[in-house]
């Protein structure tokens, strides 16, 4: 069952991705006021939010995310899996960069290491923490209870940090990793500062916190 569910994934990872690409779609941006996105994504990241929602409505201790579950002991194999998905993506990439022009199988083989590369990539990131952060730290606790809207708000931040660094003097891998740390940690204490709470419950918050500021004022003396 575990093996034709990771199939399914597979198969909608396909379309949702490589056949909009195929379909005519290219790597063109969207810029809507804070957002910027290629319009050959949003359907591959609608599948990786539904298989999450799937995997956590499952129980984070249980199945896929068991700390003793075939993930956590498979790590050494998930990394090398990512490293080789990363290959398998970057290799045909490279020869339909800079108006170069490939072949359609080229573009084909790129697509689908694209798919290979996101899906190895977080396979092997889940695996590597299910191994090795077993411990409980007030650290771990936060970044836990913030993943989600560390999730939803991590765009903005990714989009305008690569813009930031697109005149420093430094190699990819150094720019990598200023947006990487910065997208981290920015996207955390905005997480942090939002506290949770919907759009609705933080406006109706920053109303209360108006009301008491205001209140704190009038009850003031004089001076």
């Amino acid at each position: 069952m575990l093996t034709i569910r990771r199939f399914t994934i597979a198969a909608l990872l396909f379309l949702g991705y490589v056949y909009v690409r195929l379909a005519g779609d290219s790597h063109t941006l969207v810029n809507t006021g804070l957002l910027s996105f290629q319009t050959s994504r949003p359907l591959h990241y609608l599948v990786y939010f539904f298989a999450g929602y799937a995997v956590g409505a499952n129980g984070l201790e249980r199945g896929l995310l068991s700390a003793d579950g075939a993930l956590a002991r498979q790590w050494a194999w998930w990394v090398v899996a990512a490293f080789a998905g990363f290959f398998a993506w970057a290799g045909p990439t490279y020869f339909t960069l800079d108006g170069k022009e490939a072949p359609l199988i080229v573009h084909i083989v790129s697509d689908i290491g694209f798919a290979i590369a996101c899906a190895a990539g977080s396979f092997c990131f889940l695996a590597v923490c299910l191994r090795f952060a077993t411990q409980r730290h007030w650290a771990f606790d936060s970044l836990s209870a913030n993943a989600y809207n560390m999730y939803l708000n991590h765009y903005i931040f990714v989009v305008w940090l690569q813009f930031a660094v697109l005149g420093l003097g430094l190699f990819a891998v150094g720019k990598a990793a200023i947006v990487f740390l910065g997208t981290f940690v920015a996207s955390w204490a905005a997480a942090v500062v939002l506290g949770g709470l919907s759009p609705g419950a933080f406006f109706a918050q920053a109303k209360r916190w108006m009301a008491a500021s205001v209140g704190q004022k009038q009850d003031d003396p004089v001076r």
